[in-house]
């Protein structure tokens, strides 16, 4: 006849957000130490693709697509660049169209 060691079953979690309850067991030890290793991981890459990487996006200009931004000067025109032309321009709705901003 063996003995056998109780173990009492570890006490279930409860989650609350909004209406949704949910219940359920505790990550065990060996569980929390994989989960902080692989966060650890993970914020080491994002760590090295953060400072390996210039800030911003690289906008890749297109023949015949027009790439507009606003005026820095003046935020009522926008600034066309058009096939390696650059232009200041507005929309006229009576038009449909962007005009060329004649000072």
């Amino acid at each position: 006849m063996s003995i056998q060691e109780e173990t009492t079953p570890p006490k279930p979690r409860t989650i609350t957000y909004g209406s949704v309850t949910i219940e359920c067991d505790p990550p065990d030890e060996e569980q929390i130490k994989k989960n902080i290793a692989d966060g650890q991981r993970a914020f080491a890459r994002a760590i090295e693709w953060a400072f390996n990487h210039k800030p911003g996006v690289d906008i890749e200009f297109k023949k015949d697509v027009p790439y507009f931004h606003v005026d820095p000067d003046n935020i009522s025109l926008l600034i066309r660049t058009l096939n390696g032309k650059t232009d200041k321009v507005y929309y006229s709705e009576e038009k449909n169209d962007f005009l060329v901003y004649e000072q």
